[in-house]
């Protein structure tokens, strides 16, 4: 019983991870920089400032 639990437990694992990679090859993973994912928006969004830039 625990055997299949453990085994249970990595395919699901499996399956997320798998999940993931998938969809960054695809391009449709999450968006970041504060900035929206639809095409309208993005080529409106400016890069946030980093620790470098700071004044």
């Amino acid at each position: 019983m625990e055997t299949l639990i453990v085994i249970l437990i990595v395919a699901l694992t499996a399956a997320y991870v798998g999940r993931n990679i998938y969809r960054q090859f695809k391009g449709k993973s999450g968006c970041s920089g504060g900035c929206s994912c639809s095409p309208q928006v993005k080529h409106s969004c400016n890069d946030l400032p980093t620790l470098d830039k700071q004044e």
